[in-house]
């Protein structure tokens, strides 16, 4: 495996997960993701206290 590709770890992914279960968690990331940037547009500003540790 000498070149690391897109199309190469998606296909190590599917391998791993199956095709299925894959996917659906590569929708469900977006989704998130999507979630996370419409809210953060929406308050138009980050809350960093979320992300401190205590």
């Amino acid at each position: 495996m000498k070149d690391l590709t897109f199309g190469t770890m998606t296909a190590v992914f599917e391998e791993i997960f199956g095709r299925t279960l894959f996917w659906v968690m590569v929708a469900v990331a977006a989704l998130v993701t999507l979630a996370y940037l419409y809210v953060s547009i929406r308050d138009r500003r980050v809350s960093w206290k979320k992300f401190e540790l205590r």
